[in-house]
């Protein structure tokens, strides 16, 4: 007995040795809105979407109208990341993906013009549009959409489709990373790194009840009187309340704490 759970404790060791994530290079970060400041905006939004889903296709208007929203030709006040974060059970997911970063790598400056058309044009990459077709086919599609949104090259894009280019170890580490800050579904949204529960349906006005508190550094959200005396209104989320106790304060996006 005692030399079985001795074998069992050194495969769960060697387990974990050999488990390692992929350390990156570099800090991950996703693909940044171009008019973002990420060393000087006072507010971090990162973003995970998947391409192919259509629940992130649903809040994608409303992330770039957020992103658009702050920052602009005198302000750059929210530094908004886009990372992209492929469903399993999605086909196109990861292709899609991985199509990204072989454009990022080539060209700069055109991963929201991709994200805008691919968005607009996703239902051609759902599981049953694409029932029949081989692998060799989508990747055929995703490079003339690229072409497309983008103006470069079909052929420059299939080159890099394959499992030793960059960019395929690029989105393996990117979605290892989303795995690790608990991301389980597309879209996702993380504020300042603590992850926030939201509709894709919000809209920039449910967006900005988040984040406006902590650019203007208000103590909490306007607080009509209705909760019991001695206890005060906390709307820390749109359309969720908290009374708060005597000495516990609202804190957009938690709730009544001390």
């Amino acid at each position: 007995m005692l030399l079985f759970v001795a074998v069992v404790l050194l495969g769960t060791l060697g387990t974990v040795v050999f488990g390692q994530n992929p350390i990156p290079h570099r800090p991950p970060t996703g693909f940044v809105y171009p008019a973002s400041d990420t060393c000087k905006a006072l507010v971090e939004f990162k973003a995970f979407v998947d391409l192919a889903c259509p629940h992130s296709k649903t809040a994608w208007p409303t992330f770039e109208q957020v992103a658009a929203y702050y920052n602009n030709a005198t302000a750059a006040l929210v530094a908004f990341e886009t990372l992209i974060f492929p469903l399993p059970y999605h086909r196109a997911a990861f292709p899609a993906a991985q199509a990204t970063y072989i454009l990022t790598d080539m060209k700069s400056g055109v991963a929201y013009d991709w994200f805008h058309y691919i968005f607009n044009h996703q239902s051609k990459y759902y599981d049953g549009a694409i029932l029949n077709f081989n692998q060799s086919e989508v990747h055929q599609m995703l490079a003339e959409d690229i072409y497309m949104a983008t103006g470069v090259s079909k052929s420059d894009i299939l080159t890099h489709f394959k499992d030793t280019d960059p960019s395929w170890e690029e989105e393996i580490v990117m979605w290892k990373y989303g795995c690790t800050r608990t991301v389980d579904g597309t879209p996702s949204a993380f504020i300042n790194g603590v992850r926030v529960e939201f509709s894709p349906t919000w809209t920039l006005d449910d967006w900005r009840q988040v984040i406006d508190p902590l650019i203007y550094n208000e103590d909490a959200f306007y607080m009509p009187k209705t909760c019991p005396a001695g206890e005060a209104e906390c709307k820390y989320l749109p359309g969720k309340m908290e009374c708060c106790l005597n000495g516990e304060f609202c804190i957009p996006n938690v709730g009544c704490r001390c």
